[in-house]
């Protein structure tokens, strides 16, 4: 899907510009050393705050809904689920905390660094693509291999037309980058988006990274009700009563339609204030 995007541009009416990458320059990088502790060592320390504190919040607030009984241990497991849309929220609380401290006299150095951060998201990143192809189970690939092809193959396509279609009227920058990385969010995850990115975008220059990362976690609570909507059919099979699949099907397309309502009026309007 990827490649054919790149070499049909034309057919699907998006102009790209060939992504440039840096010449690689070898040189030492002395401004990320300290003399109490090393650069390096302060990013991976940031990282990890942020990860405990999101670790803790999840298991107070999933203790705190536990008592709700069925719904409420539902809904907690779809929340660790998203507990990456969390960790954005509370590394954004993070970072607007750190840059109001640093902004006081007593404070000299700056210890963040986002050169070092990108290479921290990038080697994980990198990791988390390579841990969830080897955790694929062949066996059961093996037992499921044709309904897997029919569905992958159906929902590859409708997904790439789709995302093709919806990018095209939505991002007037960069609509490659933002559909490419779309489509590896709607068949995979976060991750799976941003490797895909990698390819027409080698150098995160076009800012569809940084749209992806705080777009996850404005639609944290864009998505609350979707996250209510997700236990409705599970509640409905423990519970042996279909017609809560019915009360699914009857809520989502509530959502959806509401959801394009405001956003393609907001599109609109924007193209209207253009053409004035």
């Amino acid at each position: 899907m990827l490649n054919t995007m790149v070499y049909r541009k034309r057919q699907i009416g998006i102009q790209i510009e060939k992504p440039t990458v840096k010449k690689r320059i070898e040189a030492t990088i002395r401004d990320f050393e300290f003399s109490d502790i090393d650069g390096f060592t302060i990013q991976i320390l940031a990282v990890g705050i942020v990860y405990l504190v999101t670790y803790l919040f999840l298991k107070w607030f999933t203790g705190l809904i536990g008592g709700l009984g069925t719904f409420g241990e539902t809904f907690a497991q779809v929340l660790w689920g998203f507990h990456f849309v969390i960790g954005v929220l509370f590394a954004m609380a993070f970072r607007a905390l750190y840059e109001k401290v640093r902004k006081s006299e007593k404070y000299e150095i700056e210890y963040m660094n986002d050169f070092l951060l990108q290479r921290i998201g990038g080697g994980v990143f990198d990791f988390m693509v390579a841990a969830s192809i080897a955790g694929i189970s062949f066996t059961v690939i093996q037992e499921y291999i044709w309904p897997i092809i029919i569905l992958t193959t159906i929902g590859g396509f409708f997904t790439a037309g789709y995302t093709i279609w919806f990018g095209k009227r939505i991002y007037e920058k960069a609509p490659l980058e933002h559909i490419v990385t779309f489509f590896g969010m709607h068949t995979g995850t976060l991750s799976t988006g941003m490797a895909l990115l990698r390819e027409v975008d080698p150098t995160f220059e076009s800012g569809t990274a940084e749209d992806m990362v705080f777009g996850s976690g404005l639609a944290l609570f864009l998505g609350i009700p979707m996250l209510i909507l997700l236990n409705i059919p599970i509640l409905g099979y423990r519970m042996e009563q279909p017609i809560y699949y019915l009360y699914f099907i009857l809520g989502l397309a509530a959502y959806i339609g509401a959801m394009y309502f405001f956003w393609f009026r907001k599109a609109k309007i924007r193209g209207k204030e253009k053409k004035s």
